[in-house]
């Protein structure tokens, strides 16, 4: 049963959310949150504030301090995830033998042309180093 005391707090509740919806949306456009992410921020930050509500002195700034920090959070998490996917995309390149990524298969050629025609590629392939990335030969 809901008391008076209950549905004044949720009357003034909902007042509240009607008065900061507006910037609450410029707060969100400033950490450019995706609109489908953003209401998850928002649900996240409303439902701390709901659980809290009673204690709270100023539940404006409150709230527009718990949604900053939400946004970061958001962010940092977004990063990690690019971070990981960057990360093992590099690895897996990087573990690619280098002569199959230039192109060369150089145990094929071997067995195809011979040692020296094998060699003198590789001769025109150091020859097209810079001078200071030239092995001694």
């Amino acid at each position: 049963m809901l008391t008076p005391e209950i549905t004044q707090n949720a009357a003034s509740f909902e007042d509240f959310l009607t008065a900061v919806e507006p910037k609450l949306k410029r707060l969100l456009a400033v950490y450019r949150i995706p609109s489908e992410d953003a209401e998850d921020v928002l649900q996240q930050a409303l439902l701390a504030l709901l659980y809290t509500w009673e204690r709270v002195r100023d539940p404006e700034s409150w709230l527009f301090g718990t949604v900053k920090r939400h946004c970061l959070m958001y962010w940092r998490t977004h990063k990690r995830r690019i971070y990981l996917a960057v990360d093992s995309t590099i690895l897996e390149w990087l573990s690619e033998p280098i002569a199959r990524l230039a192109g060369w298969d150089w145990l094929e050629r071997l067995r195809r042309e011979g040692a020296e025609a094998v060699r003198a590629a590789m001769l025109a392939e150091v020859g097209t180093l810079a001078k200071a990335a030239r092995p001694p030969l």
